[in-house]
Formats: structure tokens, sequence, C-alpha cells
């Protein structure tokens, strides 16, 4: 088997983990290939991976053989994921109001449209230079002020907001520690909601090691994308020392597993990742890919 069909059959295996069937554009940007594959090289060998009967096709998406219930849910997903999203727009406009954020970004399976009614909505922060904890601790009081904040022992998290991830904007690049495959996942299908689009492109290109798992959505880097910085006033900074003193001091008997910084701040940072990614390889395994 070709280097391409394996990379086709493997990105599908890793979208059933989730339940979900692919069309040929989201297949082709989340190859799992460390080169990027011309389209037509690809559409070729997407045609004959449906002859050969190692994928099934239906209602314009891609999944594996047998897997043909999943077409029906992603079909029924779509009117719930409208009225999640039109919520998580009005709420991300809101909380942009907040001083220090620049960018609200939507995140997780949500931002695909794989959504239940039952749902939270997981947002991504992007916020100035040196107002990261000024802006978190307000983003957060607006959510409680707004009866949207998903707190650890929520029983119910109907379109609650889980605010999990803060960055810098000068600081996009990800951790090395949680450079894999499910975070390269994470920031390739990830939605700006509130701020400039240009900050999808700002995301990727400042995460090169994303090229090592899904080149082919590392491509919109070959434009240079937009620069400039935001500035942040000394009053700002130093409001934002103390915030931070503030709330590492809150949270000093409460961490666990977090990834935090004067810069960036990931809460619960990989708590799917390790089970997806040991599914995966087990997935490869019985395709015979590994």
């Amino acid at each position: 088997m070709d280097t391409i069909t394996q990379a086709i059959i493997k990105t599908l295996i890793y979208a059933d983990l989730f339940a979900w069937p692919l069309t040929e554009s989201e297949l082709y940007t989340k190859l799992q290939s460390k080169k990027i594959i011309n389209k037509p090289a690809f559409a070729k060998k997407l045609q004959t991976a449906l002859k050969n009967k190692y994928i099934n096709f239906s209602k314009g998406f891609y999944f594996l053989p047998k897997k043909n219930k999943l077409v029906s849910k992603r079909l029924t997903a779509k009117p719930i994921y409208a009225q999640k999203l039109e919520k998580a727009q009005k709420l991300s406009h809101l909380l942009q109001f907040c001083p220090g954020v620049l960018a609200i970004c939507l995140t997780g399976s949500m931002a695909v449209g794989n959504v239940k009614k039952d749902d939270d909505l997981d947002f991504l922060i992007i916020t100035k230079p040196n107002q990261l904890w000024l802006a978190r601790f307000l983003v957060l009081g607006m959510a409680q002020l707004l009866g949207v904040r998903r707190k650890p022992h929520d029983h119910t998290v109907t379109d609650k907001l889980c605010l999990n991830i803060f960055l810098e904007e000068g600081y996009l690049l990800i951790p090395q520690k949680i450079q894999n495959l499910f975070t390269a996942h994470e920031l390739v299908q990830l939605q700006v909601l509130a701020g400039p689009e240009f900050f999808y492109q700002k995301i990727i290109c400042s995460n090169p090691w994303i090229k090592q798992y899904l080149a082919n959505a590392f491509y919109i880097c070959q434009k240079k994308p937009e620069t400039g910085k935001t500035y942040s006033s000394n009053i700002w900074t130093l409001i934002n020392k103390i915030s931070y003193q503030f709330q590492m001091w809150y949270m000093r008997s409460k961490q666990t597993r977090e990834l935090i910084s004067y810069h960036f701040a990931f809460f619960h940072p990989q708590d799917k990742a390790l089970e997806i990614l040991k599914r995966f390889q087990t997935g490869k395994k019985q395709f015979g890919l590994i």
C-alpha cells in the first residue's frame, strides 16, 4: 500500500475515534503526512482507496468500512451545531470587551460541528502582551456574572464556557511537552469567533511542528501571515503582575498537571490526548499500518 493511501486510512482512523466522517476537503487538510501532498495526487488515491474498498463514501462523507451510521450522526448534529455556534459567537463578542483580550477561538469537537445538545463550549483566549492574567481574571468574572462559567464539579454543563487555554499574542507556540497529533488537530480545527481572522493563520504558522503531523494544514503558511504587535502600557503591566501573583497564590493548592507561566496557561492540557493517541495506535494495528 502506497504512502498516500496509508495517510488517507490513518486520517479516517483518527476521525473515527470521534465517530465523525469527513468531507474530501477536511480529509485533505487533516491528511496525516509529513510532506504536503498535491490535490490531484490525493484525489486519485482517494478514488483508488474507494475502489479497493479500503474506505467508504456516502452523502459527501468519507469513513471507514461498516461505519455508515456516522453519516446520519453528522447530519443530525448540524442543526444543534448551528444553535450552539450562534450562542458561542454572542458570548465571545461579549467577552472580547474585557481589557487585554485580542481574540477568542472555539476549540475542541464543537469547532468542527461534532456536538450534542448537552455539550459545553471550549474557548481559547489570545491576549495582549503582559495582560494575560488581567484578561483571565476579567473573562472568568464576566463568565461568572453571565452564569456561563463551567466549574470543575458542575453536573450540568450545557453551553457553559470551558476557559482552559490563554495565550499571549507573542507566545502562540505550544509548549513542546504537548506537541503531538492530538494538539495539532486541535489547532488546525479551531475557529476564530471574535477578533481579527488572521489569528488563525498566525497560530498555525507559530507552530511549525504541526508539519510533522498535518503538513497540508501548514500550507497556509506559504503566504506570510500578518504581523504587527500590540503593546501594553506600564500601568497595565503592573496590574497584570499583581493579577498573576494573586491567581498563582489562589491556585497554589489546586494545581496538578497544568502548564502555567506568566505568558501562557493550559488548564487540564492533555486530559483526552493520552487516551486518544493510545486508541489511535490500536486502530492502526488493526489495519496493519504499524
